[in-house]
């Protein structure tokens, strides 16, 4: 049901940015390496504080297809679930 649902909104997440923005090539790759280079940050920080957020390849896939939306919406999981 958790692999379900995080692909639906990854999906979603996708067709709404694609939709809404015509993204060039050059600006995807920008808003995938700041979305990863976001998350790298906020796991530095969630680790100052002894908390750790998951590198893994869900995280890795909606950080980098979201961008930094994505790495708030990831942020916000965190905070809540802990």
């Amino acid at each position: 049901m958790g692999f379900l649902f995080i692909l639906l909104i990854l999906s979603g997440m996708v067709l709404l940015i694609f939709s809404i923005k015509k993204l060039t090539f050059l600006k995807l790759m920008l808003s995938v390496f700041s979305g990863l280079a976001a998350l790298l940050s906020c796991d530095l920080l969630f680790s100052l504080f002894g908390q750790n957020m998951p590198l893994n390849i869900y995280t890795a896939v909606i950080s980098a297809a979201g961008g930094i939306p994505g790495v708030i919406l990831l942020t916000l999981l965190k905070l809540l679930t802990v």
